[in-house]
């Protein structure tokens, strides 16, 4: 017996059995496909608007940590600045870095500057806390910090012992960026 997309047989046990003609089972699949289709579409939707949170979340953190650099009184050491002084002329005269250059990678965004990272290398050599071959001798240098520092400096540097770089200035350069990355808050250039 036929009626319209659907048909029925009554088998010898009287058993009904019912079934949708071809054109029918064509409608319901593409009607699947279509709402498996949207509920992928609102996935991804969902999966973008959380990324996108995400996103927002880390732009803001960066633009918080900027707020948050320690600069008062005692902040970077005042008398650490004032010892630096003469190394800091000194070495922006022999490197041509500039004023601007210094304070934005200390104090905003890591960027690249040949000058600047030039200008890196030559405080670590007026400093002498240099090796024999030219490589930043860290123990120099974390001698050469005022007491109130050693504690900042040592984990601010402790995954920053081996420089990269083709040249000593980049080293230098490798290790400010990763002090700067490892404690935001407290690294400083002089």
């Amino acid at each position: 017996m036929s009626n319209g997309p659907l048909s029925a047989t009554l088998d010898l046990n009287g058993v009904v059995t019912l079934q949708l003609d071809h054109q029918q089972q064509q409608q319901q699949q593409q009607q699947q496909q279509q709402q498996q289709l949207y509920s992928s579409i609102m996935s991804l939707r969902a999966t973008i608007n959380i990324f996108h949170v995400l996103l927002l979340c880390s732009v803001m953190g960066r633009g918080i940590w900027a707020a948050e650099l320690r600069r008062d009184e005692t902040y970077p050491p005042p008398e650490l600045l004032k010892e630096l002084q003469p190394v800091h002329d000194s070495c922006v005269g022999k490197t041509g870095v500039t004023e601007a250059a210094i304070k934005e990678f200390s104090d905003g965004e890591v960027h690249e500057d040949e000058k600047l990272k030039c200008y890196m290398y030559c405080v670590f050599d007026e400093t002498d806390v240099l090796h024999e071959d030219g490589e930043v001798h860290l123990e120099k240098l974390l001698d050469r910090m005022p007491d109130s520092m050693h504690d900042i400096a040592v984990n601010m540097g402790k995954r920053c012992l081996y420089p990269k770089g083709d040249t000593k200035c980049e080293r230098a350069f490798w290790l400010h960026r990763c002090w700067k990355q490892a404690d935001p808050k407290h690294y400083f250039l002089i």
